[in-house]
């Protein structure tokens, strides 16, 4: 009855541990989060945050249970040792004596356990950021064509975290074993102490009913025994853990002076720096202080900064959001002001959902905001509206797009005080003039609404309309203020200003979410058919991923594995049969030594075994998958083509990919493959021993495999799909803490702390769901089995009794000792294989984006063998090109066999984003592109560059068709300068030249000399410091990225606006650069400054995806009819009538 209690109370104590676990999984994520919310300014890498949560609260809530049972496992050793005490007098401090040294040996392996935890993390750390830089990038890299670089960058990170990872996996490995010892080591040394005992007295040996006494009472000891010593590696893991959470939650919460330049979205971590930035800090501090206090605040008032690139124009308004009430009259802190960035903060969710963002819906002031950003016209192309999914930091809208939904977000929130940091740089002209009169006009909606705000700018029309402007200097000093015209007769920097005076044409992919949107009918069709087939593997299961991970592992490494566990298994078991021998062995016809030496050989075997099964294991073979896996998943990921990542995945789900599924897959999944091997073979011989005692209990063993068949059909179908939908829940989480890494400031300006601390509670709160019926359904299984491993002892035991004169007293004795046991090793094969399909389901998700995510070409792929430095000309030729942004149907993802088929599906009419493009550019022509918002300027520019793929038409650079030709092949021969400079977590030589390591550094500093950054780069530490996304300005950055371009050659240069945040200063320079620089290379512009154009060879005017114009600029511009000369003149009229 005892025996029968104890299975009914145990299920329901787990229960109550998992609820503590889940409790405090809610509270460690939450606290984590606020705590993140509340590091204002403060100098500290936030990536930490997400590694907490990914990492370090996981890691607690799989082992820290163990650290509530310590306690009962003490009392059962207690009382075991007092029941051993009845039947061997007092040999029965010879098992504690066991488990005390093995616990010394635990305790001094579990010491490094944390310290090698940690350094394990902090690698896992590192390429965590590395990762989400470049998949939140990835459009630039490959574009760039630095996707194989960056994906032997992230792979090299993954070899030394893999590396690093080997101390923590061999210190576990030996606490595992050091634990499993007692089980083995003290029936051999407590029989053996009392045989010699015995011997000594000249007392018989034990009997046959002692032997299997005591033997039961040893294994009631040595259980809890070894649930105690596990406790303590995992205890010491855990421990480690929150000592993590534990200093970032101490972290101090005042905030620390802002740095020069530094983006309050950027996650990155610069220390290596940090030093040499101070000066520059108290320059700027000295001389904003005095202007802050000048400056008039007035309701209605709007005043502009303006200056050179790197002036720290930024840096004044980060000032102004940190300054504390009190110290200016016309200055509140951070939750009354409305702020916007230089890069447009939009998290992931709709466009409404980015406008309205934390405030209540009113529908008539929101159409109000909306037209007043000029976006009703975007909204109405768009099949679903302001309903439509932007996409992971706003992929599916273009540049001007973005900033328009963040400038919307800012008026919404209705704050009376807004600041605005260069947010007019992406919009084209039109767009532009009357954005700027709807906004700062005299009658705009600043005014009429009283609100006051400041603005960082370096548009003419922008600057025409403001109250007042501030000009700063390269020192970051305030020399100037006054009106634009005052400023205008006093200051040359404004002459210099007055002349390139034209608006910004719109940004790269600018037509994309046009194009994308049109496709939605067709999108929620196959995106249904893909949940139907996904619906019939969570139910049924895809063991294809298990045998891909043995794959990985080696066929003839899980061999020796599984051989090597089931010996240690199989002798483990038959030291019971030997004892049982031995004590049988009345009459003497062996003596001491013979029993007692083949017992310590089959027990020192055993040790061995196990300690030396998992060491292979873990470092050989899980070490071996873990790389496979990871290799595999990031090279599916950079070489898929974007359009499929950006259709199917967001950046928060790619990157739980690369953290909670790659971590399952590292330490998890293996610790749980290696004890439900070992639970399964210990459940197999206990019913193998039950049935050599009493052979006709294998009658029932068919009706046993049919009833667990049964109920695993019912179990599995059940825990398959929660464990599932408790993974992709947690995506997410993720995507929650990597938006508000990126706009912290953002939210902090606008006091939407809470709300988004509400928003984590709501998240977390849908994924502890599927987490805790999880829990449940393994506990009622845990249940279930117990009761019918208390039927098999009934069993057992009634057969027995029934042919008590048929059989050896002993083996029934040994049986029912099994058969009594086998409750637990059920109970623990099921918490272990349930734990190992949670973790089977990160190898599923790999394996099934592995295999069903489409690829580019590459390079290897033997498609067109290229002629020694192609392309030498740089000859480019469209003929009838029309493309769209289709991608291959979803079907193919379910069976790759039909990527090539045509869709059947009613609405699959492609839409065009370019139609029947037809021109030719000559070797060393200069070419611009231009076009009003949707035109198609991005799309060609995508289609040359092998991101969009021709419909109809071909392409030819030197002759070559560029369909039998690999697109990163394409990227990696093509010069190609961005809109969004790209920059890696790397030193500033790795930056400057990623493609080739053969450039000299003379080469570099002259490359930077020529854009003028390399002084402040030689302050620096020159090309050897490392280089993150606080280094520069967003217009410094611009200009590395062309120093880049400097030292690439290639015989054609694209440039994507690369003026789009640079005074009209640095563009003067940027133009010369590129006129002196690349004067033999085809050049192909889209311009956001026509009066660039102006000396170029040839310009194409796109409207709609068609070729309108074509011709040479000056000849256009002196046709009054041409589309070139109306849209040249409309932006300059427009600039001109504000």
């Amino acid at each position: 009855m005892a025996n029968r209690g104890r299975k009914l109370v145990i299920p329901w104590g787990f229960h109550y541990s998992s609820r503590l676990m889940i409790m405090a999984r809610g509270a460690l994520v939450s606290m984590i989060y606020s705590k993140l919310l509340r590091l204002k300014g403060n100098y500290v890498n936030p990536m930490t945050a997400f590694t907490l949560v990914t990492a370090d609260v996981e890691t607690i809530v799989n082992d820290s249970w163990r650290l509530l049972e310590p306690w009962a496992h003490l009392l059962q050793i207690i009382i075991g040792t007092y029941l051993l005490y009845q039947q061997l007098g007092a040999v029965c401090c010879v098992p504690t004596i066991v488990i005390l040294l093995t616990f010394t040996l635990v305790a001094l392996v579990g010491s490094h356990i944390p310290g090698n935890q940690g350094a394990w993390f902090q690698g896992i750390q590192k390429r965590i950021d590395l990762t989400s830089q470049t998949l939140g990038s990835l459009q630039e890299v490959k574009l760039l064509g630095l996707s194989r670089f960056l994906e032997n960058r992230i792979q090299s990170r993954r070899r030394d975290e893999l590396h690093i990872s080997q101390k923590f996996r061999v210190t576990n490995c030996l606490a595992l074993a050091s634990a499993y010892c007692p089980q083995s080591l003290a029936p051999l040394i407590t029989f053996g102490a009392y045989s010699i005992m015995k011997l000594v007295s000249n007392e018989p040996n034990f009997s046959v009913s002692t032997a299997v006494m005591s033997f039961s009472i040893l294994n009631l000891v040595s259980s809890p025994a070894m649930q105690l010593l596990l406790a303590i590696p995992m205890g010491a893991q855990a421990i480690g853990c929150y000592g993590r959470i534990q200093d970032f939650l101490q972290i101090s919460e005042s905030p620390k002076s802002e740095i020069p330049g530094m983006d309050s979205s950027s996650p990155s971590d610069t220390t290596g720096i940090r030093e040499q930035k101070e000066p520059v800090q108290e320059v700027v501090d000295k001389h904003i202080s005095t202007f802050l206090l000048s400056l008039q605040f007035e309701p209605g008032c709007v005043i502009a900064i303006t200056g050179p690139s790197g002036c720290g124009k930024s840096t004044v308004l980060r000032k102004l959001l940190m300054t504390k009430e009190g110290q200016h009259p016309g200055l509140v802190p951070s939750g009354d002001v409305a702020y916007c960035s230089q890069t447009p903060w939009i998290f992931q969710g709709t466009i409404r959902d980015n406008i309205i963002g934390q405030s209540e819906l009113d529908n008539a002031w929101y159409e109000y905001v909306v037209r007043s950003c000029e976006l009703d016209v975007d909204l109405d192309r768009m099949p679903q509206g302001d309903a439509t999914n932007v996409g992971s930091k706003g992929s599916k809208l273009s540049g001007g797009q973005r900033q328009r939904c963040a400038i919307a977000r800012a008026l919404y929130s209705k704050k009376k005080r807004m600041i605005f940091d260069d947010v007019t740089s992406a919009l084209d002209g039109h767009t532009l003039s009357a954005l700027t009169g709807n906004l700062f006009g005299e009658n705009g909606f600043l005014r009429s609404n009283a609100i006051s705000a400041v603005v960082a700018t370096h548009s003419v029309p922008l600057l025409r309309l403001v109250d007042q402007v501030l000009l700063m200097n390269e020192c970051g000093q305030v020399i100037d203020s006054g009106s634009y015209e005052e400023l205008v007769k006093r200051q040359d920097y404004f002459s210099q200003h007055e002349i390139r005076n034209s608006s910004p044409q719109p940004s790269n992919h600018e037509e994309v979410i046009q194009i994308q949107e049109l496709q939605t009918s067709r999108g929620e069709y196959e995106a249904r058919l893909l949940t139907r087939v996904d619906d019939l593997r969570r139910k049924k299961g895809d063991w294809r991923s298990f045998s891909y991970y043995l794959g990985a592992m080696g066929r003839l490494g899980v061999f020796i594995f599984v051989a090597g566990t089931s010996l240690y298994v199989v002798l483990n078991a038959l030291s019971g049969v030997w004892l049982v021998w031995w004590a049988g062995d009345t009459d003497g016809s062996h003596d001491l030594g013979y029993w007692l030496g083949l017992y310590a050989t089959w027990a020192v075997l055993t040790t061995l075994g196990l300690l030396l099964t998992p060491i292979f294991f873990f470092t050989k073979l899980a070490y071996k998958a873990s790389h496979i896996m990871h290799s595999e998943l990031l090279m599916t990921t950079m070489r898929a083509p974007i359009s499929v990542l950006t259709k199917t995945e967001d950046t928060g789900s790619l990157v739980n990919r690369f953290s909670q599924d790659i971590r399952l897959c590292d330490w998890q999944l293996p610790f749980n493959i290696l004890l439900t091997l070992m639970a399964l073979l210990v459940c197999l011989a206990s019913i193998g021993v039950a049935i050599s005692a009493v052979p006709y209990v294998a009658i029932g063993t068919p009706v046993l495999a049919i009833v667990l068949y049964f109920l695993q059909m019912l179990y599995l179908r059940t825990s398959r799909q929660l464990r599932l939908l408790e993974i992709e829940q947690k995506a997410p989480i993720v995507s929650l803490f990597l938006d508000t890494i990126q706009g912290m400031a953002t939210i902090h300006s606008f006091g939407w702390n809470s709300a988004y601390v509400q928003r984590c509670f709501s998240l977390l709160d849908t994924s502890q769901k599927p987490y805790y019926l999880l829990f449940c359904v393994q506990r009622w299984l845990i249940l279930v089995l117990a009761l019918i491993a208390t039927g098999m002892e009934i069993v057992v035991i009634g057969v027995a009794i029934a042919l008590r004169n048929w059989v050896s007293a002993g083996l029934v004795g040994l049986a029912v000792v099994h058969v009594t046991t086998l409750a637990k090793s059920l109970s623990d094969l099921v918490m272990q294989w349930t734990e190992m399909e949670t973790s089977l389901g990160a190898v599923s998700r790999i394996y099934r984006f592995t295999r069903e995510t489409s690829r580019e070409g590459q390079p290897d792929d033997g498609l067109w063998s290229l002629p020694e430095g192609w392309p030498r000309s740089g000859n480019v030729t469209f003929e009838s090109v029309s493309a769209t942004y289709e991608y291959a149907n979803l079907v193919s993802m379910v069976n790759p066999c039909r990527a090539n088929e045509q869709s059947t599906h009613p609405q699959d009419v492609p839409s065009l984003a370019l139609s029947n493009i037809t021109f030719t550019i000559k070797a060393g022509e200069k070419v611009g592109i231009c076009g009003r918002t949707g035109s198609g300027k991005s799309s060609l520019m995508a289609s040359l560059m092998g991101l969009l793929p021709c419909h109809q038409g071909r392409i030819f650079i030197d002759g070559t068709d560029i369909s039998t030709i690999a697109p990163e092949t394409i990227r990696s021969k093509v010069n190609y300068v961005p809109q969004e400079p790209f920059t890696f977590d790397g030193t500033i030589r790795e930056n400057l030249s990623p493609w080739n390591d053969q450039v000299s550094d003379d080469a570099m500093v002259q490359a930077l000399g020529k854009v003028g950054l390399w002084k402040k780069i030689e302050s620096l530490r020159g090309l050897d410091a490392m280089l993150a996304n606080d280094c520069f300005s967003h217009g410094e950055r611009q200009l590395f990225c062309l120093a880049r371009s400097l030292l690439r050659n290639s015989s054609i240069l694209i440039l994507d606006e690369p003026t789009g945040h640079i005074d009209p200063a640095t563009d003067a320079t940027i133009q010369q650069v590129i006129r002196q620089e690349f004067v033999d290379q085809t050049m192909i512009m889209i311009a956001h400054r026509l009066q660039s154009l102006i000396d170029f060879d040839m310009v194409l005017v796109l409207e709609s995806g068609h070729l309108r114009e074509i011709g040479s600029p000056k000849a256009l511009l002196e046709d009054p009819a041409s589309l070139f000369s109306a849209l040249y003149h409309a932006i300059q009229g427009a600039s001109e009538s504000l």
